[in-house]
Formats: structure tokens, C-alpha cells, sequence
């Protein structure tokens, strides 16, 4: 009977520690990798529309919430790639399901340099699978998906992946 206490005791050490291990670590979600993105048509903070995708040129997505602790640590990260790449990637924040006034009170905290878009409905979030947050798509300049990514990532290891699949993103800000 022993023996079966101890196995038993195993079997939750590792499950726990897989638990752990799944919950704080960013996860390559695999959800639609290779597939087309979806397209999608949204409001910027300022009431603009923007239809997505418009421009022939890879880009990461981002979908956050304010209440979200490692998106509002990630969002003003992301600054530091459109700096280093420009216009060469397309960047652009998702605000999944808050009011924009919600929204703009946190954009005047922080000074992004991308678009921040709003998905009022959720239904961008669902079309895109998203299963947490933050979660984050690298997608190509055909429109495929590359990578999906939930949890956040150093910026070096979010650069390291770009270059990666774009070649072209190598090297300083043209």
C-alpha cells in the first residue's frame, strides 16, 4: 500500500509542476500557425477605421486589456521594435472588450508609437482564437500566420523571432 501512496505522491509532484510550468511561461500556442490570418476591420482610440490587412509587410498583433499586469508591462515594450524596425513591421495593439474611455485613460499614462485598436465585441479575439492574454501573432507579409503566442516575451526574444522569419527586418531602422 505504500508503494501506491508514493506513486500517487509522483504523479501530483509532476502534475503540479507542469501546471506551474504551462501558467508562468509564454506558451507557442500553435493555433493557427501557417493558416491565413483573419482579416478584420477595427476602430483606432481616435474613431478611425482600420482594416487589417491593408499593407503588403510582415507584423505582430497584440491583444491586451487594461486589467491585464503583463500586457500594460508589454505594450510600452513593444515601443523599442517599432523603433528598431519602423515602417518595415507592421505593430498594432488590440484592446479586447473595454470602453474606449477605459482605454484612452490608460493610453495617457503611457506613450505608445503604434496603433492601438479596439475589439469592442471580442469577435477579432475569437476569430484569432485567443485563449489568454496577453497574446501575440507574427504574421507575414502574405498574410500567414508564423507564430502565436500567449504570454509575454523579452523584447530580444520577440526581436530574435522576427528576424528569424524575416530576414529583411535585420539590421538597423531604415
Amino acid at each position: 500500500m505504500r508503494k501506491g501512496k508514493r506513486g500517487i505522491l509522483y504523479i501530483y509532484i509532476i502534475v503540479t509542476l507542469l501546471v506551474g510550468i504551462t501558467i508562468s511561461s509564454p506558451i507557442l500556442a500553435r493555433n493557427l500557425i501557417n493558416q491565413k490570418a483573419p482579416p478584420f476591420t477595427l476602430s483606432t482610440v481616435e474613431g478611425k477605421e482600420f482594416r487589417f490587412p491593408g499593407e503588403k509587410r510582415p507584423a505582430l498583433i497584440s491583444f491586451w486589456t487594461t486589467w491585464c499586469a503583463p500586457c500594460r508591462e508589454e505594450l510600452p515594450e513593444l515601443n523599442r521594435l517599432r523603433d528598431r524596425y519602423g515602417d518595415r513591421l507592421q505593430l498594432l495593439a488590440i484592446n479586447v472588450k473595454e470602453s474606449p474611455k477605459r482605454v484612452q485613460r490608460f493610453l495617457d499614462k503611457v506613450n505608445l508609437n503604434y496603433p492601438v485598436l479596439l475589439d469592442k465585441e471580442g469577435v477579432v479575439a475569437r476569430a484569432y482564437k485567443m485563449r489568454g492574454l496577453p497574446y501575440i501573432f507574427i504574421i507575414d507579409a502574405d498574410g500567414i500566420v508564423r507564430e502565436d503566442i500567449l504570454g509575454s516575451l523579452p523584447i530580444p526574444q520577440l526581436q530574435k523571432m522576427l528576424e528569424d522569419h524575416f530576414p529583411s527586418l535585420r539590421g538597423k531602422k531604415k
